[in-house]
């Protein structure tokens, strides 16, 4: 019976070793990177979510969003990003201009808090979005506005 030197097993084992070594250092990058990344993205919905929430405005007649009427001025850069708009009281939808005939998936929350979620778009393309529900806010001016016509 003829038995493998030591000297070759002993570079097959070596071998071997550092090639696992090697493949859960990836493994173990790759998580953190990701993880990292993920929170980044995470922390940026949360701001894009938090800035087009407080853009939305109680009217005396109507729910009207700041950002619509930044999207349609001319003169600021164009605002890129898929976001959109649910009225719950007139089932009324506002989209952002990359979204096409495209609709996002409604996701309901708890009133002021954030969902962060993954989801497939309508294309099969994923996505990370943020939800928020929340009331508008009003102003004194809207407020009066609103009680004059009842």
């Amino acid at each position: 019976m003829n038995h493998p030197s030591i000297r070759l097993r002993l570079m097959l084992g070596t071998g071997l070793f550092v090639a696992l070594t090697l493949w859960g250092a990836n493994v173990a990058i790759y998580r953190a990177f990701k993880r990292t990344l993920n929170k980044e993205v995470d922390l940026h919905l949360l701001q894009s979510a938090s800035l087009l929430a407080k853009s939305a405005e109680l009217e005396a007649d109507s729910l009207d969003y700041g950002g619509k009427e930044a999207m349609e001025s001319g003169k600021a850069p164009a605002i890129t990003g898929l976001f959109q708009f649910w009225d719950l009281s007139t089932c009324r939808i506002t989209k952002s201009p990359d979204l096409g005939d495209r609709n996002l998936p409604f996701i309901k929350g708890k009133l002021n808090q954030t969902v962060i979620t993954n989801v497939r778009m309508e294309n099969g393309d994923r996505a990370r979005i943020a939800s928020v529900s929340h009331y508008p806010f009003t102003d004194q001016a809207a407020i009066d506005a609103a009680a004059a016509m009842g």
